[in-house]
């Protein structure tokens, strides 16, 4: 019997309403038993590594005690102030009764006691020299490793792999400095940590407080690995790793006395051994659950299906639209799709008019700039896409960015940010403004209008729109922007016309000032006619370009200012004013000529483009020919006055002190330098009165007395930093030039 559809729908969801509460308890009463029984587990064996820790612990505490007790004893304390021979009998058999008592402790391999100063150990074997002993570097190093007074080797350990250190600086009670002597204590890790190795089960192990392994269980190779050691080092007093082919649970404990990390692994499989029985126990009952809430789920899906399978009949018999082919024939599918398809067509012609309206809009407000609609065309355009036309003046304004210097802003973001000004327009006017606004070139532009008939009211109501729009950017974007309006103008046709009114109102701003709304019928530019004002001009050209032979700086700014300031105050047109701008440049440019080079090396390409031209303020124009024109020019006319031997040879010394670790020579200078060697060698010698290599090799050396006295660098490791492959080399070189080796020379500096 086929269920239908929306039956199906009912019983699926009433299965589901009863499926998921059973699973999920079932599951959770699983998991809290599962997680109850690893838990007490994992408690029982941390409290066991509790214990083991314990006891190693003990073992450290106790063999340090007795090391503080020796090593802070009267006898050790003179004796680490005198020489001691085989001959000192009486000495050394005291000393040595000492260590014996040390080495009570289970475990002890070897001890020494060492004198540094006096040059001689005291051991299990007797009394020796330091020449004679076999680990004496080994001990040297020890000495330079630590400041502390008492520390553990556990890793690196120079004496043996199988051992531990304790080393205490010597005298224990006094501050001076460097130790005069050590007594390091050699102890076997196996006996150490004999109370972990001793546990039958499991693996183990011990990290110091760097988190270096100390000590691990045998066959513990999978869990000694450098990512398992990094993970164990800051992790959570219980862990779950995969190891080994399997799964395992990690106790881990750091020691509160030295920070030592113990940890111990068993087994997951065993732990979880006891949770088996409970999860087969919940399996069945949630299966026999399942199969209750199935039968149940059925019979009540049936029962409240009954009213809406007579429904359906009923809507059957009724006339109704075929259901299309392909489509499911439940109760509802001929009821939806009617719906749905309406819907949908309804959307689809909402959306496409949407779409096109804006494109209409942008398409016609261009063909008004481009002035190829007559009055005719643009009376049945509106009227057969519904625009309306009942407007009595026009009016369009032009916004065009002041400045960016100053803003957080930098040149190549400009397009960026005429895309978002002409973005705020369009806010600010689409609610009573049916024309795009839209970008030209530079400038912002956008057509407003207004059904006001008198013309002041109307150019007032532009400037109110001006005004929002100039202060919305500034509100928005930080930045400065000036505002062309043209005449109000009541055919529409007449755009183009009122477009080019709108820019040549902005250009007033290199007479006003920036950050200005500026109409086309309050601006007055003219032009002065008096011929004395080229006269002029020219004479302070000349004055200007003396300045720069001569390198005044004060001069050239004063003139500059003074070249500005006669354009902008006779008034002259702004297209006067850009014409006396190149008639200046060219005369640098042709300064530039004369010196042998040309302007575009010395001023770079935007200058000789004309970026100038985008400039608006007598004050920024000044800044630009102060920054990219009179200070390069300046600092080429200077330079032609240096000496050219001066040039080479301080370039020579520069590639020294930057590369002084790279192999450098005279060939390699001269490619750099494009030079010929021996040119370089002689020039360099006048110079400095040294030659070349012999400067390499005193700068070079008081490096190497810098590195020896600020760092802890070897003799091989310096000479390797200074390109020195064989050390014996480099003993030789700073002996001829320093006077000493290296090693006497940090000595010494260092007492």
């Amino acid at each position: 019997m086929r269920i239908p559809n929306f039956m199906y729908r009912l019983l699926t969801i009433a299965f589901l309403i009863g499926m998921v509460p059973v699973i999920v308890v079932g599951f959770v009463s699983y998991w809290i038993a599962k997680t109850d029984i690893e838990t007490k587990v994992k408690e029982a064996n941390l409290q066991i590594l509790k214990q083991n820790q314990l006891r190693v612990e003990q073992t450290v505490k106790n063999l340090e005690f007795s090391a503080m007790q020796y090593a802070g004893s009267s006898l050790v304390t003179e004796a680490i102030k005198n020489p001691l021979t085989p001959k000192d009998f009486q000495k050394t058999r005291d000393l040595s009764r000492g260590l014996y008592n040390l080495q009570a402790t289970d475990g002890i391999k070897e001890i020494y006691l060492i004198n540094f100063e006096q040059d001689w150990i005291v051991r299990n074997s007797g009394v020796i020299s330091m020449d004679a002993f076999e680990y004496e570097e080994e001990l040297q190093a020890i000495d330079r490793q630590h400041n502390k007074k008492m520390y553990w080797m556990m890793t690196e350990n120079p004496l043996s792999e199988d051992t531990v250190n304790l080393v205490v600086h010597l005298p224990l009670y006094f501050n001076t400095g460097a130790p005069k002597g050590l007594l390091v204590i050699e102890m076997f890790k196996s006996e150490l940590f004999s109370p972990l190795i001793d546990e039958p089960s499991g693996h183990f192990m011990v990290l110091d407080k760097s988190g270096r392994l100390i000590i691990s269980s045998r066959g513990s190779d999978a869990f000694t690995t450098q990512g398992m050691i990094s993970s164990l080092q800051a992790g959570s007093s219980f862990l779950n790793v995969v190891a080994d082919g399997g799964k395992w649970g990690g106790s881990r404990l750091m020691s509160a006395y030295n920070q030592w990390v113990y940890v111990a692994f068993t087994s997951i499989a065993e732990i979880t051994e006891q949770s088996r029985q409970i999860k087969t126990i919940t399996l069945y009952t949630c299966l026999i659950m399942l199969v209750l809430i199935a039968v149940a789920a059925f019979f009540g899906s049936r029962s409240m299906y009954s009213p809406i399978r007579r429904l359906f009949q009923y809507t059957e018999t009724a006339s109704m639209p075929e259901a299309e082919p392909g489509s499911k024939r439940d109760e509802f599918a001929v009821i939806e799709q009617r719906f749905r398809t309406l819907f949908e067509t309804e959307q689809l012609l909402k959306q496409q008019v949407k779409e096109q309206f804006p494109r209409m809009r942008e398409f016609l407000v261009l063909q008004l700039f481009a002035e190829r609609l007559s009055p005719d065309e643009w009376l049945y355009k509106c009227k057969s896409f519904g625009f309306p036309i009942h407007w009595k003046h026009y009016a369009v304004i032009a916004l065009q960015i002041d400045t960016l210097q100053g803003t957080k802003y930098a040149e190549n973001d400009r397009n960026l940010l005429m895309f978002a000004i002409n973005n705020i327009a369009e806010d600010m006017v689409q609610n009573d403004n049916w024309f795009q606004p839209m970008l030209l070139d530079q400038s912002q532009v956008t057509i407003l209008s207004t059904d006001q008939s008198d013309r002041d009211a109307a150019m007032l109501s532009f400037h109110e729109v001006s005004e929002r729009i100039k202060a919305k950017v500034a509100e928005f974007l930080g930045i400065q922007v000036s505002i062309g309006i043209s005449a109000p103008y009541s055919e529409i046709t007449k755009t183009k016309q009122a477009y080019k009114q709108s820019l040549e109102a902005l250009q007033s701003r290199f007479r006003l000032g920036n950050d200005i709304i500026l109409h086309y019928d309050d601006t007055h530019l003219y032009r002065e006619s008096e011929n004395y004002i080229y006269a002029d001009l020219k004479q302070i050209k000349n004055d200007l370009i003396h300045a720069f032979q001569l390198a005044d700086e004060p001069k050239v700014e004063e003139l500059v200012r003074k070249y500005l300031s006669v354009i902008v105050d006779r008034k002259l047109h702004f297209k006067e004013y850009r014409v006396l701008m190149e008639q200046l440049l060219s005369k640098l440019y042709e300064l530039i000529q004369e010196q042998g080079e040309s302007a575009h090396k010395v001023l770079g390409a935007d200058v000789l483009e004309g970026d100038w031209k985008r400039l608006t303020r007598t004050e920024d124009i000044v800044r630009w020919l102060e920054e990219q024109v009179s200070a390069p020019i300046r600092a080429f006319l200077s330079e032609r006055e240096q000496s050219k031997i001066s040039n080479v040879a301080n370039e020579m010394a520069k590639i020294v002190h930057e590369h002084y670790d790279r192999d450098i020579t005279l060939e390699y200078c001269a490619e750099r330098l494009h030079f010929h060697p021996v040119y370089l060698s002689r020039v360099f010698k006048k110079q400095y009165g040294v030659n070349f290599t012999d400067y390499i090799a005193e700068f070079r050396m008081d490096k190497a007395k810098t590195m020896l006295e600020q760092s802890e660098l070897k003799v091989s490791e310096i000479a390797e930093k200074l390109t020195y492959q064989n050390t014996t080399a480099f003993i030789r070189t700073f002996r001829k030039v320093v006077g000493v080796t290296p090693g006497k020379y940090r000595e010494s500096n260092r007492k």
